[in-house]
């Protein structure tokens, strides 16, 4: 068996937070995806629209542009722990809430 690399450890982390209820709607949008940045652009999407922000309002409140956001959502960009944090903070989530993904976009 290969050992896990950092992108499939991260998404372990990810997924054994979720019900297992839960993860069949994920695992229908996100199995296609290959990385763990196109995982957390997915999610931060999900919040992004379940709380009714655009992408312009999203960038206003990280004060980047709409761009970056774009980059962020489609896993273009890198993104650190530390400014995951702020993505989080900036969307009114808490971190148990925001890898805790329900329904369909």
């Amino acid at each position: 068996m290969k050992p896990l690399t950092m992108s499939g450890a991260f998404l372990f982390v990810v997924l054994i937070g979720l019900h297992i209820s839960q993860l069949n709607t994920l695992f229908l949008q996100i199995l296609p995806m290959s990385s763990s940045k196109k995982i957390i652009g997915w999610i931060i999407k999900y919040h992004r629209k379940k709380i009714g922000l655009t992408m312009e309002e999203l960038a206003t409140r990280l004060e980047v542009d709409r761009q970056y956001v774009w980059k962020l959502e489609n896993g273009k960009k890198n993104i650190s722990p530390d400014y995951l944090d702020k993505v989080i903070e900036k969307l009114g989530c808490r971190h148990e809430d925001f890898f805790n993904v329900t329904h369909k976009l």
